[in-house]
């Protein structure tokens, strides 16, 4: 189907859905070269899929997380920040339960203002942790049900050429799910995107969706779907819950294509997932140094056998670059 701004791909089952890799390029810290990079304000934690306890400090000033931040087994709901105008977060580590924490800013769910001080302050830290002579994709992880950010990562790296045979062969090094290999799965982008190529291994007991950038060759996004289970984040390793703004000024949308993941029961809604990323600073720490060609949504549900909302998400993959 066709949307105004944006493609929209559903999976049903019997039908296999591909993910989308995203790769950009970084100035420093990736692996293997220009591979995959991790942020610099990464939030380490045990495990890929991991986020520390508590809220985080705000962005206007030194807060002071808040005790009682997370939940054990389930999702944290911010932090409050003590300091100056620091805004609450989100995060999860992947079990569905849900914990509350300190009051939250104005960060959780996109609704408030950040202001245009902060956000000019976000956009000029983000610029600096990724401006590169090449391409960069900011991964964005949405609640199901909120639309609320639970954390972010950049994948950064030279242009690169590549086919399809190069992504699928990426994409089963850097995503291999039981029983076999995503790289393996069903091609869901089509065979000559733009964005990324999105590969889908449909779950039988274990399967799993890949996005690899097209620009970069890069595995921008990778995570197993389980049956009656919860899948993990296997790419990026490690996250940031650092703010990224909310209410920020930013231009004209650019295309958004969305891919549908989940079986009967899940609402797609890939245009406001777009949109509140939009909205936060990214965009304006992208156009410091280059250009945002366009944004890939993917409906992620982690578990395969009734559709569960509260293990879920919206992954947002912004795509931008340098331009010559």
């Amino acid at each position: 189907m066709v949307m105004t701004s944006s493609w929209v791909l559903r999976y049903s089952k019997g039908h296999g859905v591909a993910a989308l890799l995203l790769a950009a390029a970084c100035t420093n810290g990736c692996r293997s070269g220009l591979h995959s990079s991790q942020p610099r304000d990464a939030a380490l934690g045990p495990g890929a899929d991991a986020t520390p306890l508590g809220g985080f400090v705000g962005s206007g000033g030194a807060g002071t997380p808040a005790t009682g931040g997370s939940a054990t087994g389930g999702r944290a709901t911010g932090g409050e920040a003590t300091g100056g105008s620091g805004a609450g977060s989100v995060g999860r580590d992947g079990s569905g339960d849900t914990g509350t924490g300190g009051q939250g800013g104005g960060f959780d769910g996109g609704a408030a203002d950040t202001g245009a001080g902060n956000c000019a302050a976000i956009a000029d830290q983000l610029a600096s942790q990724t401006a590169v002579v090449g391409t960069c994709t900011a991964v964005v992880r949405l609640d199901y049900s909120t639309l609320a950010i639970l954390s972010h990562a950049f994948v950064c790296g030279e242009y690169s050429t590549r086919d399809e045979t190069a992504a699928r062969r990426t994409a089963s090094t850097d995503a291999a799910f039981p029983p076999g290999s995503v790289g393996d799965g069903q091609l869901l982008s089509g065979p000559n995107p733009a964005d990324e190529w999105v590969l889908f291994q449909p779950p039988r007991d274990f399967g799993g969706v890949a996005a690899v950038s097209a620009r970069s060759g890069l595995t921008v996004f990778a995570g197993s779907i389980v049956w009656q289970g919860t899948g993990y984040v296997t790419v990026p390793s490690t996250w940031s819950m650092s703010d990224l703004g909310s209410g920020c000024a930013h231009r004209a949308r650019p295309l958004v294509r969305g891919f549908d993941l989940s079986q009967e029961g899940a609402t797609a809604r890939f245009d406001e997932a777009a949109d509140v990323v939009l909205g936060t600073a990214l965009p304006s720490a992208f156009e410091h140094w280059g250009y945002i060609f366009d944004v890939v949504v993917l409906l992620y549900p982690r578990t395969v056998g009734g559709f569960d909302p509260a293990t879920a998400e919206y992954i947002v993959l912004v795509n931008a670059g340098w331009l010559e």
